[in-house]
């Protein structure tokens, strides 16, 4: 054997085990972090309580001992109150200060979790402790390297994200009056369960070439990734949204929701630790990539569902599904019901606790009515009306815009335009059917984000027959979502 290739073996041993050692050293320290935050003394870390406080000092003597410098001269510990209750809670906040020390790269995790249920501690290894331990050995990466970026870097562990992102939320009012100097947040929740799968990246349409930095950190460290451009689950949100909802590019970095979230069964010993080595070193080279000439720049995009908190005016489709039947005020007779849906598009204006909401829809409304208009005694058949529908409503809502309930009432105005009877089409002008209907209806509903779900009752305040036998009203109860765009 040739002294060359003596030499290239040694190499790469010697390049090999400096590797192995490495990675063993950086498993060792997230396996430590990960203990700490999961152990018994903290109690699942529930935000606000004594235990979340000692999870906050745990982070911050951490970031003290990385020689990162606090957020600012009061240190590490960023008390903030919940706009709610009042509740005080803690984030940790750490930076690099950068060449261009006033605009920002944001990395965070919450480490707050569920703390304890009927007995049992909910420890949240994955939720989001891994997020954490990630988080502070990326700091530990760029604090060792002892060079100054090109943004700088605040490192964030966020509190009371479980009980409705207050956290990440008091943090962002820091930038709302200049969102534009934060070049990127980055939010790591739950990472830590990346075994044979892939790390997911939503938000990557908000930045400027993202995906493609994605792909060469990820090539480079060996791991399978997903990319979406935006977020696009509507019932579930992360430390991303407030800084979205302020029109920064936002990604959310997880392995996804496994069948342990939110069980006391989340924990340490299901933790990927060399999965998450892998997603410590991705992440720390796709931030050293946004160190560029170009640097970080904003594509001006969000999802639907920031983009939607953003606007006065809201639009898109809408169906409904329930029944309808005939009331007959002259007598104390009360018809049968039969089935009733619709389809069409809707609009709304809002501000913060009022709205006004129009739709125009296409109505098909069945009831069970008497075969001789003139006796309600008569037999039974099936009335079939299809109508053109405008209604319009004023409503009352909770202050959010993405998030909120809402109670409604208003009018509508309603042209029949065919009319079935057992299923046969009848004549125009048959039957006695008035051509229009007009009435008032309430509403209950809930918006959640990209689309709202509500019970609607409708009213008509004139008959549905031109003559006066019988007098008879349609009355109407449906299920209604509509699509947010």
């Amino acid at each position: 054997m040739s002294r060359r290739v003596l030499i290239l073996i040694a190499m790469l041993t010697t390049s090999l085990s400096l590797v192995w050692g490495q990675t063993n050293e950086l498993v060792c320290s997230l396996r430590s972090h990960i203990d700490h935050l999961c152990a018994e003394t903290l109690a699942g870390r529930k935000a606000g309580s004594e235990q979340g406080h000692k999870a906050a000092d745990y982070v911050a003597a951490q970031f003290g001992t990385m020689g990162i410098e606090p957020w600012d001269e009061e240190g590490y510990l960023k008390p903030f109150s919940a706009p709610s209750t009042g509740r005080k809670y803690r984030n940790v906040v750490a930076k690099i200060e950068g060449r261009n020390p006033n605009d920002y790269v944001i990395i965070g995790a919450h480490y707050d979790h569920l703390g304890t249920k009927r007995g049992k501690i909910y420890t949240g290894a994955d939720d989001n402790a891994s997020g954490v331990a990630a988080l502070l050995e990326l700091a530990r990466n760029f604090a060792i390297r002892n060079y100054k970026p090109l943004y700088t870097l605040v490192f964030v562990a966020f509190d009371a994200e479980e009980v409705g992102l207050y956290g990440s939320t008091a943090f962002s009012t820091l930038f709302a009056e200049r969102p534009e100097s934060v070049r990127l947040m980055v939010s790591m929740d739950m990472v830590g369960r990346l075994h044979d799968g892939a790390l997911e990246f939503q938000g990557t349409g908000t930045l400027k070439d993202c995906a493609q930095r994605l792909n060469r950190a990820a090539e480079k460290n060996n791991i399978r990734i997903s990319t979406k451009k935006f977020e696009t689950t509507p019932l579930i949100a992360t430390d991303t949204e407030p800084f979205a909802k302020l029109g920064i590019p936002t990604l959310a970095v997880s392995t996804g929701i496994h069948e342990d979230y939110h069980t006391p069964q989340d924990t340490p010993e299901k933790i990927d630790y060399e999965g998450l080595v892998k997603v410590v070193g991705m992440m720390a080279d796709f931030v050293l990539s946004l160190d560029t000439e170009e640097g970080a720049v904003s594509t001006g995009k969000l999802s639907y569902k920031h983009r939607n908190a953003r606007g006065v005016f809201d639009w898109g489709p809408t169906a409904a599904i329930g029944s309808s039947y005939h009331s007959y005020p002259k007598s104390a007779v009360e018809g049968k019901s039969a089935r009733a849906w619709n389809v069409g598009l809707w609009a709304q204006a809002s501000g913060r606790h009022l709205a006004v909401r129009t739709s125009l829809v296409y109505d098909k409304r069945k009831a069970q009515a008497p075969s001789d208009p003139t006796d309600i005694f008569s037999p039974a058949q099936t009335l079939s009306l299809q109508s053109a529908t405008l209604p319009v409503e004023v409503l009352l809502k909770t202050a959010g815009k993405t998030m909120c309930a809402y109670a409604g009432v208003g009018a509508y105005g309603a042209y029949n335009f065919g009319v079935r009877v057992d299923g046969k089409r009848v004549a125009e002008g048959a039957h006695n059917i008035r051509a229009w209907e007009y009435g008032w209806q309430w509403s209950l509903g809930y918006r959640f984000t990209t689309f709202y779900i509500e019970a609607t009752k409708r009213y008509a305040l004139n008959g549905v027959y031109t003559t006066d036998t019988p007098a008879a009203n349609s009355h109407s109860s449906l299920c209604t979502i509509g699509i947010v765009f």
